[in-house]
């Protein structure tokens, strides 16, 4: 594989065919016109856009997210107090809030496909989560002779401030596909209808018609005559001004019918376009929304997670963060205290377990006090004719 290479000569040359392919890669993404890609700003002002953004990443940022562990039974344990949950859930950094870095890098993933969170480090401790801009952000990109990436540096702007470091350093989480601001043809559909309506608007507060005269009028006197037309009747403050017309001129007006340009079917078609870009088109119910929307960037993040924030003898020993989905589907008090009720009388859950599922304090400080519910109503009966009764420690 020639992955270590002590011959300085073949060194150099690998280099420079490596140098050269990336100035070939550079020139390609600058010449090629499919990398053109709207401007945030602009696509944010879309409210449709903004709105499904906002929907999507709010309910993001909101899960907690929770380290556990799998021992070699498969049972899974969550790890109490583990330093990194305070970083993903409370405090990012001392002045950045996990809501807002989670936010960020939803928002990023849903526009861009991708995000850069830089890692403060001492040592193989994390101190804190600092969120980069996708725009200052480049990547140069190393890789042997088989074309396998051995490494990456990462340029980018960080406080205003031009940095470079390795991609270790780096909490980069990607969806996979390209993000909204590649989906040109919808969004420059959408904000050409909406240049379309603001213009009809502003044209239907300016007398728009056609001006005739008696005799013929020199060059000059049109476009004087035009010039003083605009600048009394032009904008909507002056679409209740009385039109005053000099002698031997005639006004017919230019009615402008927005029923045809506001069309509520061409908006409801266009909406529904962009609802289908977030995977937000026909949901009916949240349910729907978590598994159909959600559950594939929720999928992306934690793997970013598990693949930045761990070290490797914690994931050869089964660890894993999993954002806590149930949140999001937090039953009503009544329904609950139901389903505590119907765990406990069934035997599916001690008295403490439901009193700890509900956010109450525990009622024993014995543990030993803590039991299951059960019942004389079920034995098992094998094939053989053999008779259990569990709940008596009896076989007939």
């Amino acid at each position: 594989m020639n992955l270590f290479n002590l011959n300085p000569r073949n060194t150099a040359a690998t280099n420079h065919s490596m140098e050269t392919r990336e100035i070939n890669v550079s020139l390609a993404e600058i010449l090629n016109t499919s990398k053109v890609s709207f401007k945030e700003e602009a696509i944010m002002q879309i409210p449709i856009v903004s709105e499904c953004i906002d929907k999507i990443a709010t309910q993001i940022a909101s899960m907690p997210v929770h380290c556990f562990i799998e021992d070699q039974n498969g049972i899974v344990k969550r790890q109490l107090h583990d330093y990194r949950e305070f970083l993903l859930n409370d405090e990012s950094n001392p002045f950045t809030g996990a809501y807002e870095l989670k936010y960020k890098i939803a928002k990023d993933m849903l526009l861009h496909g991708k995000s850069y969170v830089y890692l403060e480090k001492q040592g193989h401790k994390i101190l804190g989560l600092h969120h980069v801009d996708f725009l200052t952000v480049s990547e140069k990109v190393c890789t042997n002779n088989l074309g396998i990436v051995q490494s990456k540096d990462i340029f980018y702007t960080l406080n205003n401030r031009v940095l470079t470091a390795d991609s270790t350093n780096f909490l980069i989480f990607e969806s996979g596909k390209e993000g909204i601001l590649h989906a040109k043809e919808v969004i420059e559909i959408f904000q050409k209808y909406n240049i379309s309506v603001k213009c009809a608007i502003d044209s239907v507060a300016t007398p728009s018609g056609i001006l005739s005269a008696n005799g013929r009028l020199t060059k000059d006197a049109v476009e004087r005559l035009r010039k003083s037309w605009e600048q009394m009747y032009n904008g909507t403050r002056s679409s209740a001004k009385t039109v005053i017309l000099e002698e031997g001129l005639s006004y017919k007006p230019l009615e402008i019918n927005l029923d045809n340009i506001n069309s509520t079917e061409l908006k409801k078609s266009l909406v529904e376009d962009v609802q289908r870009l977030f995977g937000l088109y026909d949901i009916k119910n949240y349910d729907e929304f978590l598994k159909l929307c959600l559950s594939g960037p929720i999928n992306a993040f934690e793997c970013s997670l598990n693949r930045a924030l761990l070290l490797e003898r914690e994931k050869r020993a089964g660890y894993f963060f999993r954002m806590d989905c149930s949140e999001l589907l937090r039953p009503q008090t009544k329904e609950m205290y139901e389903l505590a009720s119907l765990a406990v009388k069934s035997g599916f859950m001690s008295i403490e377990e439901c009193r700890k599922y509900l956010d109450m304090e525990r009622w024993y400080s014995d543990e030993s006090y803590d039991v299951l519910t059960t019942s004389l109503g079920n034995v098992f009966q094998s094939k053989d004719g053999t008779i259990q009764i569990p709940n008596m420690g009896i076989t007939v």
